[in-house]
C-alpha cells in the first residue's frame, strides 16, 4: 500500500475494563514479530511532573530510546495518568507526547500502543490522534466464551485435576461471586492449584513429624488451616468410598477438586464488600408492613446486594415540594472531579408522576395534596455526599408507593430492578451481566442470607441481553420475571390486577379524606386545588 501513497498510522488505543489482557496483547504482538518492547506506565511519565521540565525530558529520552531499540513496539500502560490533561503540569507532559507522537514516521519502525481501563478521563483531541485504532478489549461476552478462558487455565494443572472439575462448572462458581475479568480467573485458578498442593505438603510433613510432638505441634500451628481443608476433604473421599488417610495422600491420589474452586473463588470476596452486604441486609425490615420493597444496588467494586425502600405519604405542607428522598448521594465523581448527582430524585418524581397519572385516569383519585416521602437505606446513608446513586431504583420506588397507597405488603422474597418512564415502561439497568458486563446485583441474591429471594423482577430488555445470567438465577429456584410497564408485575406483588388495584387504593385514599373524583354519578369530592 505504500506505493500507493497510503500511510499507516503506527499508533494504537486498547480500552476495556481491567484483566482483559490489553497488556498481554502488546506483548504478544512483540513476541509474534519479534521486535523490541519496551513498557512505560503512565505513572512513571508523571513522576516528578512539579519539578519544571523533568518530566517532559524523560518523554523525550523515551522516545529517544525507542527509535534507537526499532524495529520496536513502545507500551503506554495506564495511559489515563497521562492523556487526561486535566492541570498544567499534565498539560505540558501530554502536549509533549503528543509532538513525539506526531514526530514518528513510517520509516522510525516504531508502533506506539497505549492501554487504558479509564476511557471516560481521555482528552478528546488525544483519542483523535489514534482513530482508527481504537480497539475496545472485552471480557467474555457469555458463557461460552467463560468456558473457553477458564479452559485454557485449567490445561495447565490438568494432571491434578478431580474427575468432577470441568470449565462449566467453574464458571458457574464464578457466576455465583461475581464477574471475574480473565486475569481474575488465571489467579482463581492458581490459588486454587496453591491450596492443593499446601494441602499435600501439610500431609507430608505431618507424616514425617510422626512421633516427635516438638515437631508435630510446629507442622500443625504451621498448616493448620491447610490441615482444616484436609480433614474435610479426606470426608468427602470416605463418603465416596475412597478411604485416606494423611499418610497416604500423595498428588496421584489425592486431587485438585471443586471444593478448592470455591473456597479461592470466595476468597476473592473482600472483608470490606461482606460488611457491606450484611449491613445492608440488616436493614431489611423482619415484618411486612405497606410501603417497603426490595430493590437491588452494585458497588463500583462489582458486590452487589439487597436495597430497602420505604415509602410514606401524608397530607402535603404549603409551600412543600411534593416528592422528597433521603439516602441518595448529593454528587458523583465524573473524569477528575465532583458532580451533583439527582438521579434518585429524579426516579423518584417520574415514579410518583407515573403513579398520580394513572390513578387519575383509572380512579379519578387526585395525589396532587400529598407529600410522598422515599427513604433509601443503605450503609452509605447520612454520609456527607453519600449514599446511593442511579436511576434503578426507580421501578421499586413506584411499587413502594402503590403498597403504601394500596395497603397491600409486598413479600420480601420479591426483589425488583429497573428504571420507570412517566407511561410506567421499565427501562433497563446495569449490574445484571449480559454481553460481557458486571453482574453485581445478581450475586447480591445468591449471597444474601437474612431472606430467601423467590422472585425476582427485572427489565425485558435486561432478561433478554443476559440470558446466561439470567439462566444462573433460575438454576438457583428463583422466577424471574421480565417487565415491560409495571402493571405487568402487580399480580405477582400484589396477587391483584391494574383495575382492581386501582378500585383498592381509590377507596384507600377515600378512607384518608383525599380529594377524590368519584365519577359523573357521584357527588365529587375534588377541591379547588384538585386538577
Amino acid at each position: 500500500m505504500a506505493e500507493l501513497g497510503h500511510q499507516s498510522n503506527p499508533w494504537f488505543f486498547l480500552l476495556g475494563p481491567p484483566g482483559t489482557g490489553k497488556t498481554l496483547l502488546a506483548m504478544v504482538a512483540a513476541a509474534e514479530n519479534n521486535v523490541g518492547f519496551i513498557k512505560v506506565r503512565g505513572g512513571e511519565l508523571m513522576s516528578g511532573a512539579n519539578y519544571m521540565g523533568d518530566p517532559e525530558k524523560r518523554v523525550k529520552d523515551l522516545f529517544s530510546l525507542v527509535r534507537q531499540k526499532s524495529p520496536c513496539i513502545l507500551l503506554l500502560d495506564e495511559a489515563d495518568a497521562i492523556f487526561w490533561g486535566g492541570d498544567p503540569s499534565s498539560n505540558k507532559i501530554l502536549a509533549q507526547v503528543k509532538a513525539e507522537l506526531s514526530e514518528l514516521r513510517p520509516e522510525d519502525k516504531v508502533v506506539v500502543i497505549a492501554t487504558s481501563n479509564k476511557e471516560q478521563l481521555i482528552d478528546q483531541a488525544t483519542r483523535d490522534r489514534f482513530e482508527p485504532n481504537i480497539y475496545y478489549v472485552h471480557p467474555p461476552q457469555n458463557d461460552s466464551e467463560w468456558n473457553e478462558v477458564v479452559g485454557i487455565h485449567l490445561k495447565t494443572f490438568s494432571r491434578y485435576l478431580h474427575l468432577e472439575v470441568d470449565a462449566g462448572k467453574i464458571t458457574k462458581m464464578f457466576r455465583r461471586q461475581r464477574i471475574l475479568s480473565p486475569r481474575g480467573a488465571a489467579e482463581t485458578v492458581s490459588e486454587a492449584h496453591r491450596m492443593w498442593a499446601s494441602e499435600v505438603a501439610a500431609a507430608r510433613e505431618v507424616t514425617q513429624a510422626k512421633g516427635q510432638e516438638t515437631s508435630l505441634q510446629a507442622v500443625t500451628l504451621k498448616y493448620q488451616d491447610d490441615l482444616d481443608r484436609l480433614d474435610q476433604l479426606l470426608a468427602i473421599y470416605k463418603n465416596e468410598g475412597s478411604e485416606l488417610t494423611p499418610d497416604q495422600v500423595n498428588q496421584d491420589n489425592y486431587k485438585i477438586r471443586l471444593f478448592h474452586f470455591q473456597r479461592a473463588i470466595s476468597s476473592l470476596e473482600s472483608l470490606e464488600d461482606k460488611e457491606h452486604r450484611e449491613i445492608a441486609e440488616a436493614l431489611i425490615l423482619s415484618q411486612v408492613i405497606p410501603g417497603v420493597t426490595y430493590g437491588l444496588y452494585t458497588s463500583d467494586r462489582g458486590s452487589g446486594g439487597i436495597l430497602t425502600i420505604q415509602c410514606t405519604v401524608r397530607p402535603i405542607n404549603p409551600g412543600e415540594r411534593h416528592v422528597s428522598v433521603t439516602g441518595q448521594a448529593s454528587s458523583m465523581m465524573m473524569g477528575q472531579s465532583f458532580v451533583p448527582d439527582d438521579s434518585v430524585i429524579q426516579s423518584a418524581t417520574n415514579a410518583v408522576e407515573a403513579v398520580r397519572s394513572w390513578l387519575w385516569l383509572k380512579a379519578r383519585a387526585n395525589l396532587t395534596r400529598f407529600h410522598v416521602a422515599f427513604q433509601i437505606r443503605s450503609i452509605l446513608e447520612g454520609a456527607p455526599g453519600q449514599g446511593v446513586s442511579g436511576p434503578s431504583a426507580g421501578y421499586a420506588m413506584l411499587n413502594a408507593l402503590v403498597s403504601e397507597l394500596s395497603g397491600i405488603p409486598i413479600p420480601q422474597s420479591r426483589v425488583m430492578t429497573g428504571t420507570i418512564g412517566l407511561k410506567m415502561d421499565i427501562g433497563p439497568v446495569g449490574g445484571l451481566g449480559g454481553r460481557g458486563r458486571e453482574a453485581g446485583k445478581l450475586v447480591g441474591i445468591l449471597k444474601a442470607e437474612k431472606i430467601k429471594v423467590t422472585d425476582l423482577l427485572v427489565p425485558e430488555s435486561n432478561f433478554k441481553n443476559a440470558s446466561d445470567e439470567m439462566k444462573m438465577i433460575q438454576d438457583e429456584g428463583i422466577i424471574v420475571h421480565p417487565i415491560a410497564n409495571a402493571p405487568d408485575g402487580w399480580p405477582i406483588l400484589f396477587s391483584m390486577n391494574a383495575e382492581d388495584l386501582a378500585k383498592r387504593i381509590r377507596q384507600s385514599l377515600i378512607e384518608r379524606e383525599s380529594v377524590v373524583d368519584m365519577g359523573p354519578s357521584s357527588s365529587r369530592l375534588v377541591g379547588s386545588s384538585g386538577t
